[in-house]
């Protein structure tokens, strides 16, 4: 251990420190703090602690990228006690952290979700880091919550969990203001840095001046001059490729994919049509395949139309652009921030990718492109992704010495979420999240379990789903479990496959997994499910 290395921890930090080290028995703790408030300070100092007992610890991260720089604090303390996995490493890499882990060679894993099942000896702390995270719930098989695996085994090995935090999840919030787990709070960014001041742009005034671009005057003008200013800037867009759909202006045609009948993504650099839901391709047309017309346009916005915009205007310092496209091979999402960590790139655009813990002490603007891409998404936990995501990207700006700027564009600048990012309410935006749920009778104050009905005839799956609603409504006699449905699902149909799903509400997670399954194994006992697939989750965090 290189003692020399560990930062002194500021008056918060030792409090939060010292209330965490004081339980010897099992316990669960959410650390809820500001963004650059040096949680991972905390995390090493308490690690340090672990590693001289002889024990071992887990340390989850949301994304792969957070591994790499996550892992270098780590190994700079710890050494060759620190290993590292995840999904893009080979199958025989990981096989040999696997059986390191397992002999006591290394005492720290550091990886996404599939790290809590490393066999480490003597494991006595997880820490959950960005514990709000969707990626930490498993959608395909096999289903499971990262963080309900990790409580069960803390509990068995009478442990400590740190599901760590600056926009905690409601369920994890939620949690910790009844007592469930304990509470603690870091109010300040660690050193003398500041929170960023925030800017809310109205998109509608640029398009009544005459400003049809995706990039906002002021946002344009303070890039300008944070270039300039030798700093660097990070831009969020949540949604990658060029334009969204292909309109033909003569007939209102939009090309879309025949696959999943939804629009198709148009992406420039290979020039081709994408289908994010079932990655089906076509060509790019030149006339209007339902009318001949060449009127054919391209509208919306992704993440390289952004890159051609500023390559046009800002190419002379540098533009790296982050998202699925361009970090799917080896090694390019390590090229990239190593780039813009070395001023190689100055301007970072990227979905939500940029979002998530990253630690770049230059930066000082960032951009929120369009932040109400999640608003108005079908989902109960659309407010509360968008402030989590606008939050944890606007704390990217301003973790060095310089005093950060953050600009939001919106075409909702009277937003209640938009506001209490703007002025800093996360108290109230909780609280008034908390009392809708409440009111509404959703998560955290019930839990769900949901069915999806899928199938290639969409007469057979709107059939089916209505014969399983009628088991579910069968065995509700005593009416426990609020029945929503049957709808079709959000995104009706993905690779040929129409959609329909069923969601019901309880108050007990065992007793309403126990009925969900029940229903569904009475239901394919005595009915023909040949040309059918059923799916279903219990407390999903993706209701699309």
């Amino acid at each position: 251990i290189c003692y020399d290395k560990f930062l002194t921890l500021n008056e918060e930090q030792q409090i939060a420190y010292e209330k965490i080290s004081q339980y010897n028995i099992y316990k669960s703790f959410l650390l809820e703090g500001v963004t650059g408030s040096g949680k991972t300070e905390i995390f090493l100092h308490l690690i340090r602690d672990v590693i001289e007992r002889g024990e071992s610890v887990i340390v989850l991260v949301p994304e792969i990228a957070l591994t790499r720089q996550t892992e270098a604090r780590f190994v700079e303390r710890f050494g060759n006690r620190v290993a590292l996995t995840h999904s893009k490493m080979t199958p025989k890499t990981r096989r040999k952290i696997y059986l390191q882990a397992k002999k006591g060679e290394v005492q720290i894993i550091i990886g996404p979700r599939s790290a809590l099942f490393m066999p480490l000896p003597k494991l006595s702390l997880i820490i959950i880091d960005e514990e709000h995270d969707g990626s930490y719930k498993s959608e395909s098989t096999p289903k499971f919550n990262a963080i309900e695996v990790a409580m069960w085994l803390m509990k068995q090995n009478n442990g400590k969990l740190i599901l760590a935090s600056a926009t905690p999840s409601m369920e994890t919030y939620y949690q910790a203001t009844i007592n469930q787990i304990e509470y603690i709070k870091l109010t300040k960014r660690a050193g003398n840095a500041v929170m960023p001041d925030i800017s809310i742009i109205d998109m509608r005034l640029e398009m009544d001046r005459g400003n049809m671009n995706i990039i906002s005057r002021a946002l344009h003008i303070q890039i300008e001059y944070t270039l300039k200013s030798n700093k660097q800037v990070m831009l969020l867009l949540n949604r990658r490729g060029h334009s969204t759909f292909i309109n033909c202006r003569a007939c209102g045609f939009v090309v879309k994919c025949e696959q999943c009948n939804l629009p198709f993504t148009y992406h420039q650099k290979q020039n081709i049509l994408l289908c994010h839901h079932c990655l089906n391709q076509a060509p790019v047309p030149s006339v209007c395949p339902k009318c001949n017309s060449v009127y054919i346009r391209f509208f919306g916005n992704g993440t390289q139309k952004i890159e051609e915009y500023l390559n046009h205007y800002f190419s002379d310092f540098g533009i790296g652009r982050m998202d699925l496209d361009t970090t799917s091979k080896k090694n390019e999402l390590e090229n990239i921030l190593q780039n813009f960590e070395q001023k190689k790139i100055n301007i970072l655009i990227g979905t939500q990718m940029i979002s998530k813990g990253h630690d770049f002490s230059n930066v000082t603007l960032v951009g929120i492109i369009s932040a109400d891409s999640l608003l108005y998404i079908e989902d109960f936990r659309a407010n509360e992704r968008t402030y989590q995501l606008i939050t944890q990207t606007l704390g990217r700006s301003g973790r060095g010495t310089d005093k950060g700027k953050v600009i939001i564009q919106t075409y909702s600048p009277n937003n209640d979420v938009i506001l209490d990012i703007k002025n800093n309410n996360q108290v109230e935006f909780y609280k008034n999240e908390l009392c809708n749920r409440k009111i509404l009778g959703y998560p955290p104050f019930s839990h769900l379990f949901s069915v999806l009905i899928s199938s290639e005839t969409e007469n057979i799956t709107i059939a089916s789903i209505k014969k399983l609603f009628a088991y579910y409504l069968h065995y509700n006699k005593k009416k426990l479990f609020k029945l929503l449905g049957p709808v079709q699902a959000s995104i009706p149909k993905i690779a040929n496959r129409y959609r329909w799903k069923i969601t019901i509400m309880g108050l007990q997670r065992d007793i309403l997994l126990l009925y969900g399954r029940f229903c569904i194994d009475k239901f394919t006992e005595n009915e023909d499910t040949s040309q059918i697939n059923i799916s279903w989750d219990i407390d999903p965090k993706n209701m699309i």
